[in-house]
């Protein structure tokens, strides 16, 4: 499960709207880019893409151990 969350100034909310914010919550989750100046660690910890990218390095899971 990939889930980011944002806080931001009410100020900056009334300015911008809540659905730009959780658009580019969004955008980042999936790995595409943002209008935020969210540092690159940040948003490749929560990019799917970075994640299905490095799943072969992590090597064969065997999901049934898992559970």
């Amino acid at each position: 499960m990939t889930e980011l969350s944002h806080v931001a100034p009410v100020a900056v909310v009334d300015a911008e709207t809540a659905s730009v914010i959780s658009r580019d919550c969004l955008l980042a989750v999936l790995g595409e880019p943002v209008t935020r100046p969210w540092a690159d660690v940040l948003l490749s910890s929560v990019s799917i893409r970075v994640s299905l990218a490095a799943a072969p390095i992590s090597g064969p899971v065997d999901a049934g151990a898992v559970l």
